[in-house]
Order: C-alpha cells, then sequence, then structure tokens
C-alpha cells in the first residue's frame, strides 16, 4: 500500500499570499498473476438465425471468436484447453433455434463457463457478416465476458 500526500497552493483572499489544501491518496499495487489464453477466432457458421422472417429462410453467415483465459501456477505444466471442444461448443449453440446475437452469445459463454469451470476469464464474439439492412455494414457484432 502507498500512501501519497499532495499539496495544493491557491490563491486566497482571506489569506495572504497563498494557501495550502492538502489531499491524500492511497493506492493498493497488486501483483499480476500469469495466465495463459487459448484462443479460437473466425469460426465460421451459417446457419437461419435472426430476428426477421427472411433470415430464417435466407439463413445468415457468423462468425465466432472465443478467448480462454487459464491460471497458471509457476514450475506446474501450462494448462490444455481443446480447440476442438470450442468449436464444438459453438456449433451445437447455433443449432438451437434463436433469433438475437445476444441470446447466442450468452449461451455460449455459459456451456464454455461450464466445461472449463477453473477459467478465469472466457471471451466470447458473436458477428453476424452483412446483417440485412439498407446501406453496406460488414457485419453486427456482440461481445461477452467474464
Amino acid at each position: 500500500m502507498i500512501n501519497i500526500q499532495v499539496y495544493e497552493f491557491f490563491e486566497d483572499r482571506n489569506q495572504s499570499p497563498y494557501a495550502i489544501r492538502p489531499y491524500f491518496f492511497t493506492f493498493t499495487l497488486q501483483t499480476i498473476k500469469p495466465m495463459l489464453t487459448v484462443s479460437l477466432h473466425c469460426i465460421r457458421i451459417s446457419a437461419p438465425h435472426g430476428l426477421y422472417p427472411q433470415e430464417h429462410l435466407i439463413g445468415n453467415s457468423f462468425e465466432i471468436d472465443v478467448d480462454v483465459c487459464m491460471p497458471v501456477t509457476a514450475g506446474a505444466p501450462l494448462p490444455f484447453v481443446d480447440y476442438v471442444m470450442l468449436r464444438d461448443t459453438v456449433a451445437q449453440i447455433f443449432e438451437q433455434e434463436g433469433q438475437l446475437l445476444e441470446t447466442f452469445v450468452q449461451q455460449i459463454h455459459t456451456a464454455l463457463k461450464t466445461n472449463i469451470p477453473n477459467s478465469d476469464k472466457i471471451k466470447v464474439v458473436v458477428r453476424k457478416l452483412n446483417p440485412p439492412m439498407a446501406g453496406f455494414v460488414q457485419y453486427a457484432q456482440v461481445c461477452y465476458e467474464g
């Protein structure tokens, strides 16, 4: 813990020539614990999901990124995260019916947290490529991490 005291000198008509105002700050330094991040990015899936009826007929292309942060213990082997399990989990969620990107991102995150309970953090990004709307939009994206 670090304590810092700072003084501000300012002009005050009631005091001559300057007044002093003290400020106190306390900081706690934390050590950064080592982590291993395993990522699987640009998982491509085509599925008939979306809010609008035409999306259920035509379908959409989705792109999913998954980052899994695992704690590392000094002197121990690095933890293992199965890429195939990550991809299969994403694919299984997209086989279910759904409309909103928010629903898919939350379901993927929940399933991965269940499959990898010792992870410190999991980040999931779901993109709908070329969403059906006026003008050119490359993608709509929702990100969830925790």
